[in-house]
């Protein structure tokens, strides 16, 4: 999936690589309906950046934010030093 067109990735922080917007969803069980969910992983070194964190034997690990926007702006956060 491409970034929203508003909104460029900046490169991965870690190894420079590019990030790629991944669309995912989980189902929840008290609304009765499929909730879309969003990352960005660095497609060479797998860095993720997500809001949730979610480790399970079945999806294995989650990263997830609620929107492309929100996603993509936490992955162009960077800390001054």
């Amino acid at each position: 999936m491409t970034p929203p067109t508003n909104q460029l990735l900046l490169p991965c922080p870690f190894c420079g690589g590019s990030g790629e917007i991944q669309r995912g969803s989980y189902w929840d069980e008290i609304a009765r309906k499929e909730v879309p969910t969003y990352r960005v992983i660095c497609t060479s070194c797998e860095c993720k950046v997500g809001e949730r964190y979610c480790s399970c034997p079945y999806d294995g690990e989650n990263y997830e934010f609620d929107s492309e926007e929100i996603a993509a702006s936490a992955w162009n956060m960077r800390a001054d030093v």
